[in-house]
């Protein structure tokens, strides 16, 4: 089941790789770096920047070396932001 609260994230976090890869991106649990032109290791900086300044978060070295799709980088989130 949708929540409000999923819809949002979901909602923000397109917006923030629309923003950083300056292109539509359609985005589930299972997108990795290999389903986005131009998602290469300055980008995934960028917008792992970004991602932190959206949603108030801060990733650690061992945070982003585990995450392989944006379902990882959603549950990071959550668990951050609480």
């Amino acid at each position: 089941m949708t929540t409000d609260a999923d819809t949002e994230l979901w909602a923000r976090l397109g917006a923030v790789f629309e923003d950083v890869f300056e292109q539509e991106v359609e985005l589930s649990r299972e997108t990795t770096a290999a389903d986005v032109e131009g998602w290469d290791s300055v980008r995934n900086v960028e917008l792992l920047v970004a991602l932190e300044r959206e949603f108030g978060v801060r990733f650690t070295t061992g945070d982003i070396a585990t995450l392989s799709d944006v379902g990882g980088l959603v549950d990071a989130i959550r668990a951050r932001a609480g």
